[in-house]
């Protein structure tokens, strides 16, 4: 009888204790998810990253903030543009070569608020300890930050008419037309962009996801039969055959890391077996490691 109290009453703590924990885990989600709010759907990782390299090859570089400078940045009409460096870096000066950008933060002084901070989240940004990110963000994923509690829901329609007005410019590509053949310029600022994996060959190695920034990094996840294996570094861009009009256009990507270099051989863009687009082309990589992937 005494053994069934204990077991009763040990019973009753560990559901207080359960119970505690969960409601404490509920306020921590519920207080972060005030501070940001996901707009992957609306302003993908490829638009960030169109932007981030438009800021970089046409802007210049301005201080906006007190505990950095040399941000990059770029005027547009009625709005300014800056770049910060991953943080955690101590990259005071938002040097490129020392580490990539992953916010852009928009000013508009006639606006309340003024400032609207897109931040990216990239793939093993999570485990890196040297960027900093808020609880129960996720990989792949760009969110508005709100640190001091502004009305989410006007930021984010300030944010829609400043995408808009950058779209207008034609720096974000809505849709890429299908064709044969493309310049070498644009065929390499074609690939630039996060690319996720839509048809794989069942056996063989295929490319699960693809990453390629406009500063020449690459990162590709291949995987065969379940295993994972990933491949970080500098990528550069050659092509098989002169690129001529009216002829399909066949890239090649050689990243260079520390175990050496991988090559991606055949690429090309275009339909496969009638796989769906619903982000510009499908980018095909026709030789091992094998891709059929669409832009996210």
């Amino acid at each position: 009888m005494k053994a069934h109290s204990l077991f009763l009453i040990l019973t009753g703590i560990s559901l207080v204790i359960f119970s505690c924990k969960k409601e404490k885990q509920e306020e921590v989600i519920e207080i972060t998810s005030d501070q940001y709010l996901d707009i992957t759907e609306s302003f993908s990782i490829n638009d960030f990253e169109q932007i981030k390299t438009y800021i970089l090859t046409k802007g210049d570089k301005k201080v906006y903030r007190q505990f950095d400078g040399k941000n990059p940045h770029y005027s547009f009409d009625g709005f300014e543009a800056y770049l910060n460096a991953e943080t955690g870096q101590k990259n005071i000066n938002n040097d490129p070569a020392i580490s990539n950008f992953n916010e852009i933060t928009l000013r508009d002084q006639d606006a309340e608020p003024q400032y609207y901070t897109i931040h990216l989240v990239r793939n093993g940004d999570l485990s890196n300890p040297d960027i900093n990110n808020m609880e129960g963000m996720k990989e792949a994923r760009v969110y508005i930050l709100n640190p001091v509690g502004n009305d989410m829901e006007k930021m984010k329609t300030n944010l829609d008419s400043y995408i808009e007005t950058i779209r207008q410019k034609e720096l974000i590509d809505p849709i890429m037309e299908l064709k044969d053949n493309f310049s070498e310029l644009e065929f390499k600022e074609a690939i630039v962009g996060v690319w996720r994996s839509v048809f794989e060959l069942e056996g063989e190695r295929n490319i699960e996801c693809l990453e390629l920034n406009g500063q020449g990094k690459a990162k590709v996840t291949i995987v065969k039969q379940g295993v994972k294996e990933v491949f970080e570094g500098s990528y550069n861009v050659s092509f098989l055959r002169p690129v001529t009009d009216f002829e399909i256009t066949f890239g090649e990507i050689t990243i260079t890391g520390e175990n050496g270099n991988l090559v991606l051989s055949r690429i090309n863009f275009g339909l496969h077996s009638g796989t769906l687009v619903f982000r510009g082309m499908v980018l095909r990589i026709d030789t091992s490691p094998y891709g059929t992937m669409n832009r996210m």
